[in-house]
């Protein structure tokens, strides 16, 4: 399960985040509380205007919502690109609904599993929203209007060296298929 959960990261580090920034997904980049080295998690997201929301349906266990508790400043990559944002945790009832509707409204199907569980499919009714703003956590992401250059995290870059051993191995099975005949 953990694999399929970090899989975005995986794709991102091979150099397909142009295909990823067609569905709402982001890699968010916190500082580990620990050591202090980068943790990249794969979200979904939702925008709303210059904000960017990602919710956290269990914020006692989630690593990165801790990170966020420590430290604000986060690095994101969407597609190709990455920028240094401030995330603050949604205290108003208002907005925490309102973000959780934007989840709601425009949840695609095949995605709905990182989201939402199956247990908490009566949880998301319109009529529900105001309850369940308070079990979850929403996290607002803006952009900083002082820079953070001193805090900035590297976030994931891709790494095209896998290209070349994936052609090199090609040509070494074409080189084999020759001598065989």
């Amino acid at each position: 399960m953990r694999f399929w959960r970090r899989m975005p990261v995986h794709l991102y580090r091979l150099g397909f985040g142009r295909v990823l920034s067609l569905l709402p997904l982001l890699i968010m980049t916190t500082r580990k509380t620990t050591t202090g080295g980068p943790r990249h998690t794969p979200l979904e997201y939702r925008r709303h205007g210059s904000r960017i929301y990602v919710i956290s349906p269990d914020p006692d266990t989630a690593r990165w919502f801790a990170h966020v508790k420590e430290q604000s400043c986060v690095t994101i990559r969407i597609g190709a690109k990455g920028q240094a944002m401030l995330a603050a945790i949604v205290t108003d009832e208002a907005e925490a609904v309102r973000a959780l509707f934007l989840f709601r409204l425009n949840t695609r199907p095949p995605l709905r599993w990182i989201t939402w569980s199956a247990r908490l499919q009566d949880e998301i009714r319109p009529q529900a929203l105001k309850q369940t703003a308070r079990r979850f956590a929403v996290v607002r992401l803006e952009e900083s209007a002082e820079p953070l250059d001193e805090l900035l995290l590297e976030p994931v870059t891709p790494d095209r060296a896998w290209i070349l051993w994936v052609i090199g191995g090609i040509l070494a099975m074409i080189m084999m298929n020759r001598r065989r005949k």
